[in-house]
């Protein structure tokens, strides 16, 4: 399905991104995101949080910025 495990993401990324930890944001067309993100070679990790229509995806910018990704709805 082209989603890939936390470990995988983790792997390659650069060991200090400095004082932010992660940036996040709220988006629309989990499956064009995802194909996109694919299409361009970034790996990510996808995760469905129990109890609540929200679908994540999290990947690395080449600084090893954390990007979260937040879908609400089905």
């Amino acid at each position: 399905s082209g989603l890939v495990g936390s470990e995988s993401c983790i792997r390659d990324r650069p060991k200090n991104s400095g004082a932010i930890d992660h940036v996040a944001f709220r988006a629309t067309n989990f499956g064009a995101v995802a194909k996109r993100l694919k299409d361009n070679g970034i790996e990510f990790e996808h995760k469905s949080v129990p109890g609540m229509e929200l679908q994540q995806i999290f990947c690395y910018d080449p600084h090893g910025i954390k990007i979260e990704f937040n879908f609400h709805g089905k």
